[in-house]
């Protein structure tokens, strides 16, 4: 009796640890980010005055861009984890963001020209060329959110979080849109690449918050 008390203790640990991982189960983080929690919802961009902007509506394969009307604007869909897809309502293919972060190419619909190229830098700024690889935004970190210069180094927005909101702000302080839905400051951003439609801009968006604004 006295010799197997040890296996029986051992026993019981090992009983205890199973019943803990099943009680217990464990997630990775890349599981966690595509969870249905995460992506089966909606973001909804507002005018400084509270009217609905626009929304996007994510899921685990896309998303979905609606005016305030909830008319579709444009749809995105992943082709594999590198290469997102942009089309119109009709389902005709506009461009494409392709790449993987540190580097995302925005290319047209046959993917044989880039348009515009965005970089995560190692110090936590962003930059965005074009064509030529002329810097066309500068997005510096900020303790309050991002500030967006141009290429000549001139202000042209910020990013501010504050007060249960992110809002996209011009050199005036004025919301250009806002949204109090949970949004990488960085994909907030990509708003405001006034160059690109906006079914372009929301197509950075897209790939920069599935990266989680990393």
């Amino acid at each position: 009796m006295i010799k197997a008390q040890p296996r029986q203790a051992a026993l019981a640990t090992m009983a205890a640890i199973a019943c803990l991982a099943i009680a217990w189960p464990l997630t990775t983080p890349t599981a966690a980010a595509q969870s249905g929690s995460q992506w089966d919802r909606k973001i909804k961009f507002r005018h400084e005055d509270g009217r609905t902007a626009y929304s996007l509506k994510l899921s685990s394969t896309g998303a979905k861009l609606v005016d305030d009307k909830e008319t579709e604007l444009a749809r995105y869909s992943f082709s594999d984890s590198d290469r997102l897809k942009i089309k119109d309502p009709s389902d005709k293919i506009l461009g494409w963001v392709n790449g993987r972060l540190p580097k995302l190419k925005l290319e047209n619909a046959d993917q044989n020209k880039v348009r515009f190229v965005l970089r995560k830098r190692d110090d936590g700024s962003w930059e965005l060329e074009n064509a030529t690889g002329q810097r066309v935004y500068k997005i510096k970190p900020m303790d309050y959110g991002f500030k967006m210069v141009d290429g000549a180094g001139n202000e042209v927005h910020k990013v501010k979080a504050r007060d249960g909101k992110i809002s996209l702000r011009d050199t005036s302080g004025r919301s250009v849109v806002y949204t109090k839905d949970p949004i990488a400051s960085a994909a907030m951003a990509c708003l405001g690449f006034d160059e690109m439609a906006l079914n372009e801009r929301v197509g950075f968006l897209v790939r920069v918050q599935r990266a989680g604004g990393r």
